[in-house]
């Protein structure tokens, strides 16, 4: 599933930390943002993983593993 298909069932309020998965074990953080901020190309990323929702200083956070799936 891509990101933008992900985003209409995520709660308004929430913070999404969007962290990519390259080659091997590495990974590039992305960042974190509000819900509303989230725009743009990153929208076209897979979605490989997604954690339970983590309360962090007030702030309800989704972490998500994203990949870049590149032109098909």
């Amino acid at each position: 599933m891509i990101l933008r298909k992900l985003m209409p069932y995520l709660q308004d309020e929430i913070w999404i930390d969007v962290t990519e998965q390259l080659d091997g074990y590495y990974k590039n953080h992305i960042g974190k943002a509000p819900k509303s901020m989230i725009t743009g190309p990153v929208l076209n990323y897979d979605v490989l993983e997604s954690e339970e929702l983590i309360e962090v200083r007030g702030i309800i956070v989704l972490r998500i593993l994203v990949k870049w799936r590149g032109k098909k």
